[in-house]
């Protein structure tokens, strides 16, 4: 975890506490992240207690109730969703879509995996979390659509072209 990333204490007295990370400390052998309220939580129950890259309850409740607006707007679907979402299963082509995104030199990886048990799923969070977009693939997606579904004999000029998407 690098030094002021934000957690948040999703159980016990510290309930909903947000926190920016500090340090790695050691007590008597056992690992604890020290935050710079000077709290501290055991390496060993962090992901029980705590979550990463939280801005705050507010927000939690914020994706929480978009969550449960889109769950409802699932259920007042449109009446041709189920047509698609049956072809999509049983007849479809495959459009591949391209993700760039920054990872951590192998070198460093390998250091900390020797140091976190779970550094594999850390590095796969952070990334998802911030660097993996809803709006970035929909844009690709749509783009890649719309020149799949493009007929062949359409003139250049009118035919939508690819457009590489980069959010960093």
């Amino acid at each position: 975890m690098e030094k002021g990333t934000k957690c948040q204490w999703i159980k016990g007295d510290n309930f909903g506490t947000i926190e920016i990370f500090d340090t790695i400390i050691d007590d008597d052998g056992v690992s604890f992240y020290l935050f710079e309220s000077r709290n501290r939580c055991s390496t060993n129950i962090f992901k029980e207690y705590m979550t990463l890259n939280i801005d705050s309850l507010a927000s939690n409740v914020f994706n929480q109730n978009n969550f449960l607006q889109e769950e409802v707007q699932k259920t007042i679907e449109n009446p041709i969703t189920p047509l698609v979402r049956d072809q999509l299963k049983q007849n479809s082509s495959k459009i591949v879509l391209t993700l760039e995104i920054p990872v951590i030199k192998k070198e460093l990886y390998d250091i900390l995996k020797g140091t976190y048990k779970d550094m594999f799923e850390i590095l796969v969070n952070t990334i998802v979390t911030d660097y993996v977009s809803n709006t970035a693939l929909k844009t690709q997606l749509e783009s890649k659509l719309k020149i799949y579904y493009t007929p062949k004999n359409t003139p250049i000029d009118s035919r939508v072209l690819e457009v590489e998407v980069q959010e960093f």
